[in-house]
């Protein structure tokens, strides 16, 4: 176990921390010193998560202008550079693979897979760089 302290200088952008590993997670890392971005998909969440002190943004995996928005506003609360990203957001879909719709497993994909490989290339891309590089410098 790390010693209190430990995350000392350092941030971290958590997302789905609206409840669960997420949560539990923002709450651990804060005590032992790190700088915490919290992310949730709701407003509504966002901001019971300022409301316990946290920096927090929202980000919607199925939003991709979500994931840029968030991820700016990350990097921006960090002071320009997150040490650390624990991408734990996801979706879920109870039942047999057999009896789900295409339209659920289309979401479930697309959260769990596309927007979870996005904000790790904005993360990826900021580290490599040293500074965020907005995706609005691609387009003409």
């Amino acid at each position: 176990m790390a010693a209190k302290g430990a995350g000392v200088g350092r941030s971290v952008l958590i997302t789905g921390c609206s409840s669960g590993i997420g949560a539990a997670a923002a709450h651990g890392l804060r005590a032992r010193g790190w700088t915490v971005i919290a992310a949730a998909r709701n407003p509504e969440d966002v901001a019971r998560l300022q409301a316990e002190g946290f920096a927090a943004v929202r980000i919607d995996h199925h939003d991709s202008a979500s994931i840029a928005q968030g991820w700016a506003e990350a990097v921006a609360l960090a002071g320009g550079r997150v040490d650390a990203l624990f991408n734990n957001a996801g979706h879920g879909m109870p039942g047999a693979a057999e009896d789900l719709p295409r339209g659920a497993l289309e979401e479930v994909f697309s959260s769990n897979l596309f927007g979870v490989h996005f904000i790790f290339i904005d993360f990826t891309l900021t580290w490599t760089l040293g500074f965020y590089l907005s995706p609005k410098a691609f387009v003409d």
